[in-house]
């Protein structure tokens, strides 16, 4: 068995501790895409399937770097969030998502601190994946807010076109009608 660095016990402890949350993300993803329900379901579903793959790749490079600095890498996830409605499963990925940011960017700190900067250089290409997916979510809820606000205003704004055609811009008006001799 290899011997723990003792100058890089906190960080192989973070690094367990972030490995754990890539074990329960890659559960959380599964389990959504698998459970949605509803007329986001295609889109979401695949969206959520490619996520799955980001988080096994981080969880091997954590356990390899794990075993390399003398640690055994954690075999239990972290808690993993549920939701029932596809906003809810977008709003707690978003969270996990800026959660992870937040943990790399401290594990960056303490592989700095040991002199591991290699692990320092490989946690900024796991924070930009991270981010990336954080963004990601933030602009589908951000549309999905929108949505549901022209929603909740007495209809989307195609259906005030429909209502009123001198709404729509000259280009579009009559096309309905010239379109649906074709």
């Amino acid at each position: 068995m290899a011997t723990r660095r003792t100058d890089a016990s906190d960080l192989i402890d973070g690094l367990n501790e972030d490995l754990a949350n890539e074990y329960a993300s890659v559960i959380q993803y599964r389990t959504f895409a698998s459970t949605l329900r509803g007329p986001h379901r295609l889109t979401l579903r695949s969206l959520f399937e490619g996520e799955v793959t980001d988080e096994l790749r981080h969880a091997g490079i954590l356990a390899d770097y794990i075993v390399a600095l003398g640690g055994a890498p954690t075999t239990s996830p972290a808690d993993v969030d549920t939701a029932d409605s596809p906003l809810g499963m977008l709003r707690s990925v978003y969270e996990a998502e800026s959660q992870a940011i937040a943990r790399y960017v401290e594990r960056r700190s303490q592989a700095e601190e040991a002199g591991e900067h290699g692990i320092a250089v490989t946690l900024d290409d796991i924070i930009e994946d991270e981010t990336r997916h954080r963004d990601e979510m933030k602009l589908i809820l951000d549309g999905w807010d929108a949505e549901n606000e022209s929603g909740s205003h007495g209809g989307s704004s195609a259906q005030s076109s429909r209502e009123n055609p001198r709404s729509r811009p000259a280009r579009t008006r009559g096309r309905e009608v010239a379109g649906s001799h074709r």
